[in-house]
């Protein structure tokens, strides 16, 4: 009997994060599949395998022992107090968890000693894929040379705003590339060969609402005290894959052969130039020796890509580096998975 519930998120989302568990070893049979009514009745394909979506309910969620949560939140909001109530183990990857500020926020990589700690909740949340891959990138850094403040100029995908970001940007590029141009009524922003930044919150002192998220979600994953992070998110006319300019200021000096030593060493990281395991093609390694790889390089791996790694020439204390990685693979499905997995207990920690 299937027990084991993929709430919410688009097709392709759920296809990604059904796919890699799949491909750890679950039985495709533990799992449905639940939306809501527009999407009900839908199937999604992994594979050869095809899984019919059901309409989420409290009757069809009776018999739950794990919950994940995928999409806008709005099914979470309905359905994950109930079940955290129930002890049901859920891993919420929606905003509603991180934003009500409930359960353990958790990023394997960073603080995966949380999941599975005695006295915890079983409601785990995971944030927002730009912190996801900014996180990963840091942590081994500030283990070794505290970390004292960040900047960062965040290149936000179309993938990011759900499936219509994408028909949005596919539409207005075909709009502009026929002659034809933006229609300003249907759509108030130019996507589409362009580059803007997140629109500033009402009551956010000039800052978009994500990036209050960010900070408020690396806050939540490091140990006290926290370092400072000042970002800027930019929407950029690229569908899928993300990148990140990083400024990184320390308490101390530091060299670059450290930082290099540093960031080989830790778990998801690639940095330029390094073997990739799962690479079987020339054109694979080419990425690593591509110094500005981007995030149509990295789609499909399963890293944090990092090139660009160089200190301030006035000040040895202040690191410039780039990161690009799959937004919607290492930004969601891995870590939803691996989250999912060592909170369960029943299969070996992965990244």
């Amino acid at each position: 009997m299937a027990s084991i519930f993929i709430i919410g998120g688009s097709e392709d989302l759920a296809a990604e994060v059904l796919g890699e568990l799949l491909s750890r070893g679950h039985d495709p049979e533990q799992f449905r599949l639940l939306h809501d009514s527009a999407t009900a009745g839908e199937f999604v394909a992994v594979g050869e395998t095809r899984f019919r979506v059901e309409l989420a309910s409290e009757e069809a969620l009776e018999e739950a022992e794990a919950a994940i949560f995928l999409g806008d939140g709005l099914l979470a909001k309905d359905f994950v107090p109930l079940l955290a109530e129930r002890g049901t183990l859920v891993v919420d990857a929606s905003p509603y968890s991180r934003r009500m500020g409930l359960g353990t926020l958790v990023v394997p990589e960073v603080n995966g000693e949380l999941l599975g700690a005695e006295g915890r909740s079983q409601l785990f949340a995971f944030p927002m894929a730009t912190t996801v891959g900014l996180a990963i990138a840091l942590a081994p850094l500030h283990a070794f040379a505290a970390i004292r403040r960040v900047v960062a100029t965040v290149f936000e995908p179309a993938s990011q705003r759900g499936p219509a970001g994408i028909e949005m940007l596919s539409r207005q590029s075909v709009a502009m590339v026929s002659g034809e141009g933006v229609d300003r009524e249907k759509h108030p922003e130019t996507f589409a060969f362009n580059v803007r930044p997140q629109a500033a919150g009402p009551e956010g002192e000039g800052w978009a609402f994500d990036e209050r998220m960010v900070c408020q979600e690396i806050e939540s994953l490091f140990p006290q005290p926290a370092f400072d992070v000042f970002l800027t998110i930019t929407r950029v006319p690229v569908f899928v894959g993300a990148a990140q300019s990083l400024w990184v200021e320390f308490d101390s000096n530091v060299s670059l052969e450290e930082v290099q030593e540093a960031l080989r060493g830790a778990p998801s990281i690639l940095v330029a130039g390094d073997e990739l395991p799962e690479a079987t093609d020339e054109e694979a390694q080419l990425v690593l020796a591509d110094e500005e790889a981007g995030p149509l390089d990295v789609a499909g791996s399963s890293a944090v890509h990092v090139a660009r790694l160089r200190l301030d020439p006035l000040r040895s204390d202040c690191l410039g580096m780039w990161i690009a990685f799959d937004d919607m693979r290492k930004g969601v499905a891995l870590g939803v998975a691996s989250v999912f997995e060592r909170a369960w207990g029943r299969y070996g920690p992965e990244y």
